[in-house]
């Protein structure tokens, strides 16, 4: 009897406990993301984040989304609003004729062989150890990159890439969405993927750098995010995973981050940790968020493209008639 009675007591007790509702105080335990992102030396040289160059598929666009609709000229224009340096040289400056030589290297050389065909620098520009080089170099690949000149905009990209300090976050940041905006319309709009796969990888290598010597915290998650959005507009979605992942794991109130692992996780096929993912940030008000933004409409998660895989699942109708989505 007295068994009978605990049984009886430890079953109720269960059934109350599986009806408590999910704390929002962390993401979902059921995708646990990783403690750190480290982008390892293969970032860069692998197939997933360099453009596609095989000869029986077709080099296409990503296709937009809801959540890829800002593009990424506007997100690299977005980023100058953190980097005051390299913004005012942008709305001051004004484009150079003929690109500079990057700047010599103070190693001393002997029989260095010249090329012919090298960029020669502009006679009214004076190049000494007083210019903030990576200010020079990537203020004129924006402003290159802008008038459509996107083979100028990669030279300065890659000068900007000897002159960058891989300890400054805001620089790091800016650089890798220059080099992949330049490296997305070469590929894109040019056709040159070799020269857009080479600044790539360029940009990848820089930011595993940054990741390698900094793991994601509060203080610097929004180079997380905002890196992970920007391989999620290359279309390079295991990619932007990771650094998502890592982003929620430093901030595990962003209802915006939550919600984009969702979205990219529905896109790679897993679809347990995107269902876990967006009720996560429903719980968090993401929903509460598009219904006060006039800019969006209020069908923004029922229409999201990236969300299409989920549908079939009893889970996504459940949370769609809990939220009212």
């Amino acid at each position: 009897m007295k068994y009978y009675l605990f049984t009886l007591c430890l079953a109720l007790s269960l059934g109350l406990m599986a009806q408590t509702a999910p704390s929002t105080s962390n993401p979902p335990a059921t995708t646990p993301p990783p403690t750190a992102v480290s982008t390892g030396a293969s970032t860069g040289s692998g197939t997933s984040t360099t453009f596609n160059t095989g000869t029986n598929t077709t080099t296409t666009t990503p296709p937009p989304t809801n959540d890829r609709t800002m593009g990424l000229g506007a997100r690299l224009r977005a980023g100058l609003a953190n980097n005051a340096n390299v913004a005012a040289a942008v709305d001051n400056g004004t484009r150079r004729a003929v690109p500079p030589t990057p700047r010599p290297s103070t190693d001393v050389v002997e029989d260095t062989p010249t090329m012919d065909d090298t960029p020669v620098m502009d006679e009214d520009v004076t190049m000494d150890e007083e210019v903030d080089y990576f200010t020079e170099y990537l203020s004129q690949a924006v402003l290159a990159y802008e008038d459509s000149d996107y083979e100028t905009a990669g030279l300065y990209v890659e000068f900007a890439a000897d002159e960058l300090d891989i300890t400054n976050e805001d620089d790091v940041l800016l650089f890798f969405e220059a080099a992949a905006s330049v490296a997305y319309s070469l590929n894109y709009e040019e056709g040159d993927t070799e020269a857009a796969n080479k600044l790539l990888t360029i940009g990848n290598t820089k930011l595993a750098a940054y990741t390698e010597l900094y793991p994601a915290t509060e203080d610097n998650a929004h180079l997380y995010d905002q890196a992970g959005y920007v391989y999620y507009e290359l279309d390079f979605n295991d990619d932007a995973l990771r650094f998502f992942y890592a982003s929620i794991q430093a901030v595990p109130d962003d209802a915006n981050i939550a919600y984009m692992i969702a979205s990219t996780a529905a896109l790679t096929g897993q679809h347990e940790a995107a269902l876990s993912y967006l009720e996560y940030a429903l719980q968090l008000g993401y929903y509460d968020n598009i219904l006060a933004d006039e800019d969006l409409d209020d069908d923004y998660i029922s229409t999201d493209s990236d969300l299409e895989s989920l549908t079939k699942y009893p889970k996504y109708q459940e949370l769609k008639e809990t939220y009212g989505f």
